[in-house]
């Protein structure tokens, strides 16, 4: 049956030209991606990626941007959107069919993982004033773990208290700490050397002295070694300290909290010497303009003072977006006051929150005999 033949012949054809046509056109080399165009000037690269680095190195980048226009422009200002790097264009005049380059230098400081970095130059370009660029890649750390960490716990503060932690790294056949800088006056930071095996760790050791102040105490202190990819470690203290009245929980969270509503939450302040105390007066670091309004209660009712005294925090959101502050608990006869975080999210009133139910783990299975 030639017609037939013909007419599977013709399908077959078409069919072939259709794929082909379809492939050429969602084939991405088949054609170079574009030039990130701004108006009149062309960024070469407007999404530039480094490699591997380690913290607190700094990295240089260079870009091209040429005019395309029948005028020149002039570059007014570059900035480093992060407030982190520096940037700078050279030449600021740039004549049709010239290019200039910008210079970026980004310091990675304590940054770990995937990062980004945003940039932007403005020019007197008519309509289009402003370029947006980007520098992104991975910080890795030369130390194990990553992020060292000296956790005192929970310490009455006429005590003070003790830490430990290791600190090892593979870039270096041993290990040396040459150094310690931004430690507050409060804590003091030892370690001793790594005997033995070329790669045995170093132990630290950090005393939190008597005089700390009351509270959530957080921060960071960078140890000096001998590693030369990364000489500086950042390592993170948190204690929590108090005299004789402590806090059932500290930081408050109020949680997710809509506008036109009010989120609650009560924490207990306990005495351990067991001994009986007033609260003369709470105040929060946001002044007077604070939507937060703050009870305060015996935890069984009765008459102050109490061996423990209840706090009943009611925070009425005015706008959207997270919200923290601190407030301090005044004990009657102390000279110091007793601090205590809160933070809360408030969100719109239609906002749907979106739960994650977690089932429990299951249990191992069991050995075989």
């Amino acid at each position: 049956m030639p017609g037939r033949a013909g007419t599977l012949h013709r399908g077959r054809a078409l069919c072939t030209a259709v794929l082909f046509l379809a492939a050429w056109t969602h084939d991405s080399s088949a054609t170079p991606a574009p030039e990130a165009r701004s108006g009149l000037l062309l960024l070469a690269e407007s999404h530039a990626r480094f490699g591997d680095r380690y913290q607190f190195e700094t990295v240089a980048w260079s870009y091209a941007i040429t005019n395309s226009g029948a005028a020149p422009v002039r570059i007014t200002q570059a900035i480093a959107l992060d407030g982190t790097g520096a940037v700078s264009v050279l030449p600021e005049r740039i004549a049709p069919g010239e290019s200039a380059r910008i210079e970026v230098s980004q310091p990675l400081a304590a940054h770990l993982g995937a990062v980004a970095f945003r940039y932007a130059i403005l020019t007197d370009e008519p309509g289009t004033p402003r370029s947006r660029f980007t520098l992104s890649g991975f910080v890795q750390s030369a130390y194990d773990p990553e992020r060292p960490r000296l956790d005192f716990g929970i310490l009455d503060r006429t005590h003070g208290g003790k830490a430990q932690a290791t600190l090892a790294s593979r870039e270096v056949e041993r290990l040396r700490i040459e150094g310690v800088e931004g430690a507050p006056a409060f804590l003091q930071v030892s370690w001793i050397d790594p005997s033995g095996e070329s790669d045995a760790p170093v132990q630290l050791a950090a005393t939190l002295k008597p005089e700390a102040p009351q509270g959530l105490l957080t921060g960071t202190l960078h140890l000096r070694t001998n590693v030369p990819h990364q000489p500086l470690v950042p390592v993170q203290f948190v204690a929590q300290v108090f005299a004789d009245v402590v806090p059932q929980e500290n930081p408050l969270p109020l949680g997710a909290i809509r506008i036109g509503e009010t989120g609650t939450k009560r924490v207990r302040l306990v005495s351990r010497s067991g001994r009986a105390f007033r609260i003369a007066g709470v105040s929060d670091s946001a002044g007077p303009a604070s939507p937060l309004a703050v009870t305060v209660r015996t935890c069984d009712g009765a008459p102050a003072p109490s061996t423990c005294q209840e706090l009943e925090l009611r925070l009425a959101p005015l706008a959207t977006g997270p919200i923290s502050g601190t407030i301090e608990v005044q004990i009657a006869g102390e000279s110091d006051r007793l601090p205590l975080r809160y933070n809360a999210l408030a969100i719109r009133p239609d906002a749907v929150i979106h739960q994650i139910e977690v089932p429990p783990a299951s249990p191992p299975p069991e050995k075989l005999p």
